[in-house]
């Protein structure tokens, strides 16, 4: 299994809400993929091997997704002619997720997004400048099993933007409250 620990990353953004949050489209029919299953026993062994070695603890566990453009999520069509793409990532049992991204480019104009589905935690909007040689990317943690990811494309740059979901953090202590709780 992999592990990922806590690295602190600054994520250039743009703010503001995406598409989808500001004009109340419905979350209703927008598709849901799972990430793999999270064995808890497994990680409860291999943090406690982990603990007698001296290691410092994990948080959470990446776990494999395959979602992209193409082959997964929900088109919407924009009164300007754009187009939103938005699809739902869940992690079950997950306090908190993080997207790991690749083969990701955002042409000029198009935005992405990840948020929680209350739209209360909104991650981005993430740019051009956002993309890297490597076509890699991975954002911070969102609270809860599931997040929106959110793909705003203008008609001017229409299908040449490209994004797959690989991976995802699944955050099973020492998130938020949890975090602060666990260290008293």
């Amino acid at each position: 299994a992999i592990t990922i620990s806590s690295v602190a990353m600054a994520q250039i953004s743009v703010g503001g809400p995406p598409y989808g949050l500001r004009t109340g489209l419905s979350l209703q029919n927008v598709p849901t993929v799972h990430a793999a299953p999270f064995d808890a026993a497994a990680v409860a062994v291999e943090d406690s091997i982990g603990k007698s070695n001296g290691r410092l603890p994990m948080y959470g566990r990446v776990l494999d997704v395959n979602a992209g453009l193409n082959d997964a999520g929900l088109w919407t069509n924009m009164s300007d002619g754009g187009r939103v793409w938005r699809l739902r990532v869940t992690s079950i049992g997950a306090l908190a997720t993080e997207l790991f991204f690749a083969d990701m480019f955002l042409p000029n104009g198009a935005s992405l997004y990840v948020y929680s589905e209350d739209g209360q935690q909104v991650l981005g909007g993430f740019t051009t400048y956002n993309n890297r040689d490597s076509k890699a990317f991975s954002t911070a943690q969102i609270l809860g099993a599931s997040s929106i990811v959110e793909y705003d494309e203008p008609a001017a740059v229409a299908g040449q933007g490209s994004l797959r979901i690989v991976s995802v953090g699944h955050a099973y202590r020492m998130v938020g409250d949890v975090q602060a709780g666990a260290c008293e």
